[in-house]
């Protein structure tokens, strides 16, 4: 949790002799705070599930690269794995972007692949069953997907296997992109121009034969967090294949094909947009939401809105419905990706 620095306010102390508010006096103070929590939008306490009036149809949930920025103009999501949705959200009516909001430190220069690296993995990890399940259980009817860059790529690998039975029935596609833990051994999700003889910078990851009709995993020739060695190490001096997701075209293509892929599946029930949610009206963009946060975070324990379904993009609201989980934000600068 972020705050604000002790210097950054009045500190105010209480002496054995100072007495209680008065019941009449606390009944004020309770009114003013509930009065400024409800004009930004955010609930002391937990929020409930939003019913399934305000659920969408898709949900496609990204999970950027390390060190890129967490901005609007990508959903929060990352050029890469913003290209893919790009491609779905024609191609599936009702779809809504979701940019996890977990730090995805970077790893430029090398000597911050270190602890920071697998503390931002952890919280990721953390934050993406956390919303997962909870949409899974506020929103029955709504299918998702799940698409990761590189340290976003790593976080969804590693949530998979923690998924319930009920919350991999509603997974209708996963994308991976350079990723850490690729493993070319498994030819049923594995796609790209990679060398078979090369797995990821971290090791090759098991993956569950469950998964393999609703995944797939991107690895480009060359691409050293996918294809691990000292020669495309080297490569990436000049031109390196890990920043080429969008450019090449792999991105958008692989999206194209999940979006059809989605597309083609029965409709699971009713989800319509919340409309009837006073907190939704006005709200938009990153800036104006994560300032809200940051404005109650040094007094009170916040979560994020219900209102998040039905609005377009659904970025940046922060954690997940209900939940308290927050993890510390990017810096405001992007970094090139690991």
């Amino acid at each position: 949790m972020h705050r604000v620095a002790q210097g950054g306010r009045s500190q105010v102390g209480l002496s054995s002799e100072s007495t209680m508010p008065s019941a009449r006096g606390l009944r004020r103070i309770s009114r003013f705070v509930l009065a400024i929590v409800a004009a930004v939008g955010f609930l002391v306490l937990p929020a409930q599930p939003a019913p399934a009036s305000s659920c969408s149809a898709l949900l496609v949930v990204g999970v950027r690269g390390s060190g890129e920025a967490y901005e609007a103009k990508t959903a929060g999501m990352g050029p890469e794995v913003f290209a893919a949705y790009s491609q779905i959200a024609p191609r599936v009516h009702g779809t809504q972007p979701y940019g996890l909001p977990y730090p995805a430190v970077p790893v430029l220069p090398l000597s911050q692949l270190g602890s920071a690296y697998w503390q931002s993995l952890s919280y990721g990890d953390h934050m993406l069953y956390q919303y997962v399940s909870q949409e899974v259980t506020a929103c029955p009817y709504q299918r998702i997907a799940l698409i990761g860059y590189s340290q976003g790529a790593h976080v969804i690998g590693d949530t998979l296997k923690n998924l319930t039975a009920g919350q991999r029935a509603l997974i209708a596609q996963i994308l991976l992109f350079g990723d850490p833990r690729f493993n070319p051994a498994i030819s049923g999700i594995d796609r790209g121009d990679y060398n078979p003889s090369l797995q990821g910078v971290f090791g090759a990851r098991t993956i569950a034969s469950l998964w393999y009709s609703k995944m797939r995993d991107y690895c480009a020739l060359h691409d050293p967090v996918c294809n691990y060695s000292t020669a495309n190490i080297a490569g990436c001096i000049s031109r390196c294949a890990h920043y080429q997701y969008v450019t090449s075209g792999k991105a958008a293509f692989a999206g194209a094909l999940a979006g059809n892929a989605i597309a083609a599946l029965p409709s699971l029930g009713p989800s319509s947009p919340n409309t009837r949610d006073f907190r939704c009206f006005g709200l938009s963009g990153v800036e104006r939401l994560s300032c809200s946060v940051r404005v109650l975070e040094s007094v009170f324990v916040v979560a994020s809105p219900a209102c998040g379904h039905g609005r377009n993009p659904r970025v940046a609201a922060g954690p997940a419905r209900g939940s308290t989980v927050r993890g510390p934000g990017a810096g405001a600068g992007a970094v090139p990706p690991s």
